[in-house]
């Protein structure tokens, strides 16, 4: 009886013993040469610990990997989160010793900008088109351009005069006082490539208060008139 107790405790310390976590390993990411559209780093995956381990970790690539050499790897494309393991001949680390593997990525911006008709901030221009308008309403066509030589990860705000009932081609959030449309891509077009452009497009009700302005302008015109013939 005392054995069989025994057995799963030995066991376990056994574990303990040959599988040390990998939480325990460290993990330096080294630049090597940088230009303005990517860069190219080397990794190095320490282990502080007496044990021999079969490594695995995780790091943020900063970029868009084009290139990895010296291990196995996949990478997040929204938060470019890197995991990699090694190949055959090292994907062990001993014990105090690390083991070393090279990347190059293309620089992946976010970039952000507000506009109403044409604008531009940082990389990104953004531009309206009305392709109807009806009176109550109006349908517009919107142009997020990239002007830089790097690949955007594109987010845009900008004014409207209407409440948005359709949209298409992007995510978005409209401020029910201020009108402000927050978009941004959905899967297939969140990023905009170096010196280019994606595109999505809406439908809005013109709101009261654009019609009560209206209508206080003509009101102040007749005021004005009858004044003057006064």
């Amino acid at each position: 009886m005392k054995l069989s107790k025994l057995i799963p405790f030995n066991f376990l310390l056994f574990l303990a013993f040959f599988y040390p976590s990998f939480a325990e390993l460290q993990v330096e990411v080294i630049k090597q040469s940088e230009w303005d559209t990517g860069f190219c780093a080397d990794v190095k995956v320490k282990n502080p610990t007496g044990e021999r381990v079969e490594w695995n970790v995780k790091f943020n690539g900063e970029g868009k990997i084009n290139n990895l050499w010296n291990a196995n790897y996949t990478q997040d494309p929204n938060t470019l989160e890197v995991s990699a393991s090694g190949v055959d001949w090292n994907k062990y680390v001993e014990p105090y010793g690390e083991v070393s593997f090279g990347y190059c990525a293309d620089k992946v911006q976010t970039g952000s900008t507000n506009g109403s008709g044409v604008s531009q901030t940082g990389d990104l221009t953004v531009i309206q088109e009305t392709t109807s308008d009806w009176g109550t309403g109006f349908c517009k066509n919107v142009k997020v351009i990239n002007n830089s030589s790097y690949d955007v990860q594109w987010s845009v705000k900008f004014q409207t005069e209407g409440v948005i009932y359709d949209l298409w081609n992007a995510n978005y959030t409209q401020d029910p006082n201020t009108l402000e449309v927050s978009a941004s891509g959905v899967d297939w077009n969140k990023v905009v490539r170096a010196n280019s452009q994606v595109e999505f497009g809406y439908c809005a009700n013109r709101t009261s208060n654009s019609n009560n302005n209206s209508s206080n302008d003509n009101n102040s015109s007749n005021d004005s008139n009858s004044s003057d013939n006064q």
